[in-house]
């Protein structure tokens, strides 16, 4: 009887701690895979699993993964289509409740990110939530601290919430599918907009600063701006109608500068919301 009272005990406390899967996927990134390791083995919340999927670096990234890999639960270095293929692998390999994907050019704030996401999904009952971003310059430097707090119509017709900012619930992909490797650039975009606007699985923004968003690297070529917006017009196609960029654009002209001064921003979220 003992023995029972403690197995039920043990499944309770199973499923109150909730194992959180943090991705990494990387290529030739010797000069930054250090730090991201780092911040999260730095992690105060105890489960989690790491998983680090790299694309055949020819570099030390290799050496340096091989060093931390006590810390890391499972790692493949094999060649890829693009980043959201090694994401694909990365989905299929976790046995989280809670989704993470973290850059080989970006770390975690602090060592309490993790603790604080898992207390919020524990309270909210989301399928997503979302913090804020530290920019970093090319100095270390930060450039600036930005506050992503609404992932509403208003916001996702025009912009995408930063991945390194964002938690999913392992469900999430099992409702919406894995990414879609059609696209190079924005299937993370695909995805939101599947999950918040077509699905309408509950969201929640967490004021705190999850992870420290590295700029060096970005890549401004003209090829790469033209795939962008292609892949931008085609996803925000599938999920908006025309009317819908037409209120945004008058919302956004009409209320730019109130909202600057006075006006709430959940205020003119919930006007776009009901000329929808």
């Amino acid at each position: 009887m003992d023995y029972k009272i403690f197995v039920i005990k043990f499944l309770k406390k199973s499923k109150i701690i909730m194992k959180v899967s943090i991705i990494t996927v990387c290529y030739n990134a010797e000069n930054t895979i250090e730090n991201t390791i780092k911040s999260v083995i730095a992690q105060t919340y105890e489960n989690i699993e790491y998983i680090v999927i790299d694309g055949a670096s020819t570099d030390n990234t290799l050496k340096i993964i091989d060093f931390y890999k006590e810390n890391i639960r499972y790692f493949i270095s094999e060649h890829d289509t693009g980043i959201y293929n090694a994401m694909n692998k990365a989905i299929k390999a976790s046995t989280g409740n809670v989704l993470y994907f973290l850059n080989a050019n970006d770390y975690l704030f602090d060592e309490n990110v993790i603790k604080e996401v898992v207390k919020h999904f524990e309270k909210t009952g989301a399928k997503i939530i979302f913090g804020d971003m530290s920019f970093i310059k090319e100095t270390g430097e930060e450039k600036e601290r930005r506050s992503f707090e609404l992932a509403d119509k208003l916001f996702l017709t025009s912009e995408n919430l930063c991945h390194q900012g964002i938690f999913y619930k392992k469900d999430v992909f099992e409702i919406c599918g894995l990414y879609n490797e059609k696209y190079k650039l924005l299937a993370d975009y695909d995805l939101n907009l599947k999950a918040i606007i077509k699905n309408k699985l509950k969201t929640r923004h967490i004021p705190i600063t999850i992870a420290k968003f590295t700029l060096e690297g970005q890549s401004n070529s003209e090829k790469l701006r033209e795939l962008q917006e292609s892949e931008k017009k085609e996803i925000l196609n599938k999920y908006f109608k025309p009317y819908h960029f037409k209120v945004n654009k008058i919302l956004n002209k009409t209320f730019r500068s109130i909202a600057k001064s006075h006006m709430p921003r959940k205020f003119i979220g919930q006007i776009f919301k009901f000329s929808f």
